[in-house]
């Protein structure tokens, strides 16, 4: 399972405030008073599901980066930098730049002009490859969390058929919570690659 990419999700505490949100509501609706569905339960459901709509947004739109090929740069630090590869491709091609510049710099070139060259150079080459304004995640995280969260709520599911009646009350409140954040994972995944294949086929 590939949560490796997990340190992409953004904007944690306020995924984790929705989620205590949704449970805390859930929790006092199920256990404290079972028999009510009040107004304030149902603005804190509505609450939560805003919330976990505007994290998912923010989240989609801090992962977006803009191709390197579309902006200027003068200097190969910070251009090697900006690059979404890996560091070893990114060393690779931080030593074929410095190369070149040690290069011209022996034959006379000022090393401003050399860096801005092999640059530009560059972003010419990969611009007739890739030109794409955007670069963006598969968010697989998103997928694998999904998929683990309800296979957590299927097994309290049948858990539940051990325990008393006041335990089944506390258990259906997680249960419930990672089914429904487990099922909202999936869609926003879902959803944000639809939005990657807008962005890249635009």
């Amino acid at each position: 399972m590939r949560l490796k990419n997990l340190k992409l999700m953004r904007f944690k505490g306020l995924l984790v405030g929705t989620v205590l949100l949704f449970w805390l509501t859930l929790f006092a609706n199920l256990v404290i008073t079972p028999r009510s569905t009040g107004l304030v339960y149902v603005l804190g459901y509505i609450g939560a599901a805003l919330l976990a709509a505007f994290w998912s947004i923010l989240n989609y739109i801090d992962n977006l980066r803009i191709n390197p090929i579309y902006k200027p740069f003068s200097k190969v630090e910070d251009f090697i930098v900006a690059l979404p590869v890996n560091s070893e491709e990114k060393q690779e091609i931080k030593q074929m730049m410095q190369d070149y510049v040690t290069d011209q710099v022996k034959n006379g070139e000022r090393k401003e002009v050399a860096e801005k060259q092999i640059i530009k150079q560059f972003q010419d080459n990969k611009f007739q490859d890739e030109s794409s304004f955007f670069y963006v995640h598969s968010y697989s995280y998103l997928l694998w969390l999904g998929l683990i969260l309800i296979v957590l709520s299927v097994l309290l599911f049948i858990f539940e058929s051990f325990v008393t009646v006041m335990q089944v009350a506390f258990l259906m409140t997680f249960e419930v919570t990672f089914l429904c954040f487990g099922a909202g994972f999936l869609l926003v995944f879902l959803m944000y690659q639809l939005l990657n294949h807008i962005l890249l086929n635009k």
